[in-house]
């Protein structure tokens, strides 16, 4: 009579563990390979392939590797599974089921587990399932726990995850980092008009980097690029709100000593002004973050560049359809675009209308407002010549170093490390050269920065004089510096609000 011998079943490795799992609280994938070998060993087992995944079980779907093993046990490639717990197998219901389902039918013919027996019998089965539960129970537990606690230290203002650019961490509360003036220069481009891509060079051109730690748990320092400047620049933190999900945002000056980079108004003035990275970039003086309309202060219009049916250019001032689709059909019609001709022929009337009462006394008032913007003025230009003297002083001492050396030991060098010395000199002069003519630039600009009652008034008379004459560019580069808002409805200009040290210096006409 003849002898069957049963096929040895073929056992898959199973080892998972989750990215946002702690490492004390879960055995790691080194530790569950090594019981899960040890017990294939014990039990002489014939394993087949070993699978190590770092996904979380807790959604559906959402392990790659997962799937591959479940389809390749359908496909009756693979007979059983070893793993060192049923939670690593399944922390979601659907996924719990579909085993069980498969162990039901006979598809999974085994499993097996470091840290319990199985079997396939019903007390088995319900045992198993009670470990999917008690996994998913846990699951569950711990995302409300973390939940709770983060609302709480949301409600304190302490920093939740990963720190923020040029802040540090102490005692869970943000401070001021090592990077700190970098990133808040950078806040400072931003709001002059300069790219990401441009302000991105500058800061790792100042050594800015971030360290953090990759998969592998080591460190590795990362630089500055556009798209994540992208993120900091749209990040309301750095103006000192601290916003987490539907729980509302705090303001963390009024928790402890937190110093925001910016203002609200302009972080803000940021969000209005900012271009969707890859469209083209209008170049010029557009009055970007100036425009509102004057029914929603809350809209602000952007230049573009509109084209008619013979291809002529014309520049508009135009709401986002993302504002637009807020309101109804009927409410959208008044936010119509408007000619940009139309707001340099209202500046026009504005500027060439000079208020007669205007006299020293206003002037006087006016060198107040203008010195307490100075005074920032004045703090901005010393925080770029200290950068500035400090890249100068390092370069002084690079090339004092490369010197140095070469007197040492330059007898011995070949020709070729020669021609690199002479030129790492030059470039090292080179920059010394234009940091020291910055500086000078910045001092210059810095060292009158108000000017007399007498050359004001003459400036004033020769720019109402001149200003008709100026092409619309000219004129918008003045009222860049002159008008705060130019309030707007329905393709017309309704008010034009200057700045508080100009407002008395010209005849409004008109109004809301």
């Amino acid at each position: 009579m003849p002898i069957f011998i049963e096929k040895a079943k073929k056992y898959v490795i199973y080892c998972r563990k989750s990215t946002d799992e702690h490492g004390k609280q879960e055995t790691s994938i080194e530790d569950q390979l090594a019981y899960c070998n040890e017990l294939a060993n014990k039990e002489d087992l014939n394993v087949v392939a070993r699978i190590e995944e770092k996904k979380s079980a807790k959604i559906m779907g959402a392990r790659p590797k997962f799937n591959e093993l479940m389809d390749r046990i359908k496909a009756g490639q693979v007979d059983g599974i070893i793993a060192w717990h049923p939670d690593r197998l399944a922390r979601n219901m659907g996924e719990a089921g579909q085993i069980i389902e498969l162990v039901d039918s006979g598809v999974i013919k085994d499993l097996k587990f470091c840290t319990q027996q199985f079997s396939k019998d019903a007390n088995g089965k319900m045992l198993l399932g009670l470990a999917f539960v008690l996994s998913k129970q846990y699951s569950d537990k711990l995302s409300d726990d973390i939940r709770r606690g983060n609302q709480r230290k949301h409600e304190k203002g302490f920093a939740i995850g990963r720190t923020k650019h040029g802040y540090d961490i102490s005692e869970n509360k943000y401070i001021k980092g090592k990077y700190w003036e970098l990133i808040k220069q950078a806040f400072i481009m931003k709001l002059k008009g300069e790219t990401e891509d441009v302000i991105s060079d500058w800061l790792n051109r100042q050594g800015y980097c971030r360290e953090i730690k990759n998969p592998h748990k080591q460190r590795e320092r990362q630089k500055m690029s556009p798209q994540k400047l992208n993120n900091v620049f749209h990040d309301r933190f750095y103006s000192g709100y601290s916003t987490m999900n539907d729980k509302g945002e705090v303001y963390l000056p009024d928790l402890y000593g937190f110093q925001p980079m910016i203002t609200d108004e302009e972080y803000w003035q940021i969000q209005r002004s900012s271009n969707v990275r890859g469209a083209p970039q209008i170049k010029g003086h557009y009055l970007r973050g100036k425009i509102f309309d004057a029914n929603h202060p809350e809209i602000a219009y952007k230049p573009q560049i509109i084209k008619n049916r013979i291809k002529t250019a014309y520049l508009y001032y135009i709401v986002d359809n993302d504002y637009k689709n807020k309101f109804s059909k009927e409410e959208r019609t008044q936010f119509k675009g408007i000619r940009a001709r139309k707001i340099v022929e209202a500046l026009d009337k504005l500027f060439t209308n000079i208020n007669p009462k205007y006299v020293e006394d206003d002037f006087k008032k006016t060198i107040k407002l203008a010195r307490d913007y100075s005074e920032e003025e004045y703090k901005k230009k010393d925080v770029e010549i200290s950068r500035l003297q400090g890249m100068t002083t390092r370069a002084q001492n690079e090339l004092d170093d490369l010197e140095e050396n070469f007197i040492q030991d330059g007898r011995f060098y070949d020709k070729s490390e020669k021609g690199k010395y002479l030129q790492k000199k030059t470039t090292l002069n080179q920059e010394i050269e234009s940091y020291t003519k910055q500086i000078g630039k910045i001092a210059e600009e810095r060292k009158d920065l108000i000017p007399s009652f007498q050359n004001f008034l003459n400036t004033i008379k020769a720019l109402s004089t001149s200003y008709n004459s100026m092409d619309g560019n000219s004129k918008l580069e003045i009222a860049e510096i002159m008008v705060l808002n130019i309030l707007v409805n329905d393709g017309k200009v309704l008010e034009i609000e200057l700045n508080e040290m100009f407002k008395d210096l010209f005849l409004q006409s008109g109004g809301r």
